[in-house]
C-alpha cells in the first residue's frame, strides 16, 4: 500500500479519493490521454516536428566535439541554455533519438506529478479537498500539455521548483537550492524563485543556493578544454545581449506584457519597460519580505513566491514563448479552487484568467490556431491572476500577525487573512 501511495498517480486514486471517484478517475483519464497522444505523435512523426529535443541533442554532440553552442541565425530553434546544461545531456545523446525524447518527456511529467503532490501536501496555501486535487490536475493539464508535446523543458522547470519550495518547507535546506539551482541553469529566470527565497530566508538558503551555482558553472571544466569551455561562456553572454525580440516580428515576439501593450496600447520605449521589469521584481521581493515579518503560515508564504515568481517570469521575464505558461499551471490551478472568502468579481476574474491562458494551447491543435497568441491572450490572463494573487494577499498584509496562528475555519470568518 505505501508503494501505491508513492506513486503520483496511485496518489490520486487512494482511498481519500472515494468521497469522490469521479473527479480523480477523470484526472487520470485526461492525462493518460495526453500522454498518449504525444507518445504516438512522437513515434510516428519525425523527430524534428514540433520538438526541441534534437536542439538538445545535438548541444551535447556539439560540446563533445568541441564545436561552438550558440548561434546567431534567430530563424530556427537555437540552442539558448548555460554549457552545464549541454554537459548534462552528453548521456541523453548516446541513447537512440526517439527513446531518449520519450524518455526526456516521461522524466518532466515525473517531476511535475510530484511537484504537484509536493504542492497539495506542503505548500497549498488552504486544504484541498480531494475533488479539488482532482481539479486542480485537470485544469493544469491544458498549459503542461504544450510543453509536454514539444519536449519543452518547463514542465522540469516546475516540477522543480515545487519540489525545491516543498524541501525549504521541511528545512531541507540543501535539496532545496539544489532542486532550485538546477532549475535556473536550464532557464536563468527562475532565479526570481531562488532570489525569493534569498529575501526570506538569506542565512539558510542564500549560501547554499549561490555555492550551488559557482559548482554547476564551474561543472563544464571539468568535461572540456579550459579555453574552449571560457569561449562557449563568452558566447552565451553575447548570445543572451543579442536576443532581444521585444521589438521584432510579431510572430517572434515573446508573449509578455509588452506584446499586449503593443499589440493592444502603445508600447513603451524599451528603457521605461525595463524599469517596469525591475520595478515589478523589487515589489515582489519586498512584498515576501514584509509577509515573512508579518509571521504568515509558511504555506501563504511559499505560495506567494511560487505564484508571483512565475507570474514575474512569464508575465515581465527575459524571454517568455507560449510554453512557456506551463510555469502559471499550479498558479492558474490555486486561483481557481482556493475561492473561500472572496468577492465575486475576483472569482470571475480568476476564471477569465484561467481561460485566456488555456485558449491558445487548445486552439493552437488547429489550422491557423497559432496566430491567436498574437493577439496575447496569454499575458492577459497572467495580469488578470496577478489581480487575483494581490487581492488574496491583502488580508495577510492587513491583519496582524496573531490573526495567522487562528485555526482556518476562524479565518474564514473574519476575513480570511
Amino acid at each position: 500500500m505505501h508503494i501505491l501511495r508513492s506513486h503520483p498517480l496511485m496518489f490520486l486514486l487512494h482511498s481519500r479519493w472515494k468521497s469522490a471517484p469521479q473527479v480523480g478517475q477523470t484526472a487520470v483519464i485526461v492525462w493518460a490521454i495526453a500522454l498518449i497522444v504525444v507518445a504516438i505523435r512522437v513515434l510516428l512523426a519525425p523527430i524534428t516536428s514540433g520538438s526541441v529535443f534534437p536542439v538538445y541533442s545535438a548541444a551535447a554532440n556539439w560540446w563533445v566535439a568541441g564545436e561552438d553552442l550558440y548561434t546567431l541565425d534567430f530563424t530556427k530553434h537555437c540552442y539558448r541554455y548555460q554549457p552545464v546544461v549541454a554537459v548534462s545531456f552528453v548521456p541523453w545523446a548516446a541513447l537512440p533519438l526517439k527513446f531518449a525524447a520519450l524518455l526526456w518527456r516521461g522524466l518532466g511529467v515525473a517531476l511535475l506529478l510530484f511537484g504537484v503532490r509536493a504542492w497539495m501536501r506542503r505548500i497549498a496555501p488552504r486544504p484541498l479537498s480531494p475533488s479539488q486535487q482532482g481539479i486542480a490536475l485537470i485544469l493544469l493539464a491544458p498549459l503542461a500539455f504544450q510543453s509536454i508535446n514539444n519536449a519543452q523543458v518547463n514542465v522540469h522547470l516546475l516540477g522543480l521548483l515545487l519540489l525545491g519550495l516543498a524541501a525549504a518547507s521541511r528545512e531541507r535546506w540543501t535539496l532545496a537550492a539544489f532542486l532550485v539551482a538546477i532549475a535556473t541553469f536550464f532557464k536563468l529566470y527562475p532565479i526570481a524563485v531562488g532570489l525569493l527565497l534569498v529575501v526570506v530566508h538569506p542565512r539558510q538558503f542564500a549560501p547554499r543556493y549561490f555555492l550551488m551555482l559557482l559548482i554547476g558553472s564551474a561543472l563544464p571544466f571539468l568535461t572540456q578544454r579550459f579555453d574552449y569551455v571560457c569561449g562557449q561562456y563568452e558566447l552565451w553572454v553575447r548570445y543572451l545581449h543579442i536576443d532581444n525580440r521585444l521589438t521584432g516580428a510579431i510572430d517572434q515576439a515573446p508573449r509578455d506584457l509588452y506584446l499586449l501593450l503593443r499589440v493592444w496600447f502603445v508600447a513603451p520605449p524599451l528603457i521605461v519597460y525595463q524599469i517596469i521589469q525591475a520595478g515589478a521584481a523589487l515589489l515582489i521581493a519586498i512584498i515576501c519580505h514584509l509577509l515573512r515579518r508579518r509571521g504568515v503560515p509558511i504555506q501563504v508564504l511559499y505560495s506567494t513566491i511560487l505564484n508571483l515568481g512565475c507570474l514575474w517570469m512569464t508575465l515581465l521575464g527575459p524571454s517568455t514563448e507560449s510554453s512557456t505558461y506551463t510555469l502559471l499551471g499550479v498558479t492558474a490551478a490555486s486561483m481557481a479552487l482556493l475561492s473561500a472568502g472572496r468577492s465575486r468579481l475576483i472569482n470571475v476574474l480568476a476564471w477569465i484568467g484561467i481561460a485566456l491562458l488555456s485558449l491558445p494551447a487548445i486552439v493552437v491543435m488547429f489550422p491557423g490556431g497559432k496566430i491567436v497568441q498574437y493577439w496575447g491572450p496569454q499575458p492577459a490572463g497572467a495580469l488578470l491572476l496577478l489581480i487575483v494573487v494581490l487581492a488574496d494577499l491583502y488580508p495577510f498584509l492587513r491583519y496582524r500577525s496573531s490573526a495567522f496562528s487562528l485555526p482556518y475555519e476562524e479565518r474564514e470568518r473574519i476575513g480570511n487573512p
